[in-house]
């Protein structure tokens, strides 16, 4: 009986799901001929070969590559599209309409020597006794071998690495494949421009690596917040660089007007975003309303604490969601840090202290902060926070913010909260955050009064400018913003409006991105803010 209606039901969605799949590949076909067509209007004619990341199959990504390809010329060089494991027909129709017909299929490149990479990720784990020695790895082309326990770690989706796991040699292997398979690549042909998607996980990072090495240069075509953020890769240690965020020296030199506009700007953003106004994934998880009643008073009730005591909340990062590219150096990995810090925490009874785990693990899966945190009694001065708690509320309750490198240190530094972080990140040395130099200096501050050293005035000031650069855009950008990467192939159906609308931003936006290609300047959104007078959010 339950058979026949599940049989039943299954006959009535599958012509649904047929009809929905059919609308979406008509969607994609002719929003991708939009934009195939876009990116041969560019005045520019670049003359050489170029890489083109296909292993990463989302809208906004094409859209991205396709604002390069205008800008750059790149339809006239000789392009040549890198397929990954995954989306490989999708991909092999998207290239097609844009005109690119030759590929090369990484991870066929990989599989060539299977047997060599494994032998050699079987001598790597055997003479691996913790996850700290995986950071040590010597290997081939002196690869970052953090970014190997990252990729090691995604696959895993938990918060340290799983020696026993029984896939782990299949991962090595992976990982040394990857690297012997962007070589290959290379190899092929004299590439003299490479776009990539990411520079994170194993065949990403691989191509960035070699490339810079042989000083081909790389342009992650990467965004965020509504915006392309392009990032420029010229030398092997900017794979520890690629966020697109304003360095301290331009935050030092300034004009004061626009200074001022910033931090207007950076406040009004903000305020969007802790109201649940904004469409990326961290903030609809980070400030969806939930229990509204959450204040100081109410937590030092609902935990019995000391009222004259501080209440210090410790945002925990993603355990799985690559840790290193910022250049993570103080800890393992997020879960060495969150340990660590916890292990002051039982010691420091001068305050009280909540830890919060990220509001994205719901989205990503895997382990969670709950999973990991020790039964706390006889710490009655710690406490999880409530996963229903109010994340604005909760931001306004407590009296400090410790984080590794997480938004939520611009967001609270930016409404008078004091912020300590814990080790390099992108954001630690702009003016705004206590940032200790290593990871007994880090530990040595969490268990003193930390907060008193910070002068909230000028740090308040500092983090409004901050997030005004970094969230803000241009007012001339007008209604062109696009949705979060998270939206995947709905974002198909709104490509023809959302560039017959945008014809004159669009030039204006090409023109941009020629001027920042051709300057020292590395990252796009924080160069095309420079140039701009005026902002919106």
């Amino acid at each position: 009986m339950i058979i026949n209606r599940i049989v039943g039901l299954v006959r009535q969605l599958h012509p649904r799901c047929l009809q929905r799949s059919y609308q979406e590949g008509v969607y994609r076909e002719q929003a991708e001929r939009i934009l195939a067509t876009f990116s041969m209007r560019g005045l520019e004619k670049f003359d050489g070969r170029v890489l083109v990341d296909a292993m990463w199959d989302n809208p906004n990504y094409w859209i991205r590559y396709t604002l390069l390809r205008a800008a750059l010329g790149l339809a006239n060089g000789h392009e040549v599209g890198v397929l990954g494991p995954y989306c490989v027909k999708s991909c092999m129709k998207t290239l097609k309409r844009f005109g690119i017909s030759e590929t090369v299929q990484i991870t066929s490149l990989q599989d060539e020597d299977r047997e060599t990479h494994r032998k050699e990720a079987r001598r790597l784990r055997d003479h691996t006794r913790t996850p700290d020695d995986i950071l040590h790895w010597p290997l081939p082309y002196n690869f970052p071998a953090d970014f190997v326990y990252d990729g090691i770690l995604k696959r895993q989706r938990e918060a340290c690495v799983n020696l026993e796991d029984p896939r782990l040699l299949d991962y090595v292997a992976e990982a040394l494949g990857s690297i012997a398979a962007a070589e290959k690549v290379l190899n092929q042909h004299h590439f003299d421009l490479i776009v990539l998607s990411h520079a994170v996980n194993f065949q990403f990072a691989a191509l960035a690596w070699l490339a810079v090495q042989r000083r081909i240069p790389v342009l992650i075509a990467y965004g965020n917040y509504g915006v392309a953020r392009f990032a420029k890769m010229l030398e092997p240690h900017n794979i520890y660089d690629t966020t697109d965020r304003p360095q301290r020296c331009e935050l030092d030199t300034l004009p004061g007007h626009k200074a001022k506009a910033m931090a207007a700007i950076g406040v009004s953003y903000l305020q969007k975003r802790r109201a649940g106004e904004t469409g990326d994934m961290g903030a609809r998880y980070a400030f969806r309303r939930y229990r509204g009643n959450i204040n100081r008073a109410a937590i030092i009730e609902e935990f019995c604490w000391d009222s004259s005591l501080p209440i210090v909340a410790v945002y925990a990062a993603n355990w799985f969601d690559f840790p290193h590219p910022c250049g993570m150096t103080s800890f393992r990995d997020f879960f060495d840090w969150i340990q660590a810090t916890l292990t002051v925490a039982m010691r420091n009874r001068r305050a009280n202290w909540l830890f919060k785990a990220h509001p994205c693990d719901e989205w990503y899966g895997g382990v969670t902060l709950a999973d990991l945190i020790p039964p706390l009694k006889g710490y009655n001065h710690i406490r999880v926070v409530p996963k229903e708690w109010s994340g604005s509320a909760l931001l306004d309750a407590v009296d400090g913010v410790v984080t590794y490198h997480g938004t939520v240190g611009v967001e609270a530094a930016a409404f008078g909260k004091p912020v300590l972080v814990s080790d390099r990140g992108w954001y630690h040395e702009a003016g705004f955050v206590k940032w200790p130099r290593s990871r007994e200096e880090y530990l040595e501050a969490l268990g003193t009064d930390w907060w008193k050293d910070l002068d909230l005035s000028a740090t308040t000031h500092r983090a409004r400018i901050f997030a005004g650069w970094y969230f803000g855009r241009p007012a001339w950008q007008g209604r062109f913003v696009l949705d979060d990467d998270t939206v995947q192939t709905l974002i198909y159906e709104k490509i023809p409006q959302l560039f017959q609308e945008s014809d004159k931003v669009l030039d204006k936006e090409l023109k941009t991105i020629q001027e920042w290609f051709n300057s020292r300047s590395r990252h796009y959104h924080t160069y095309k803010m420079s140039q701009a007078e005026e902002f919106d959010c």
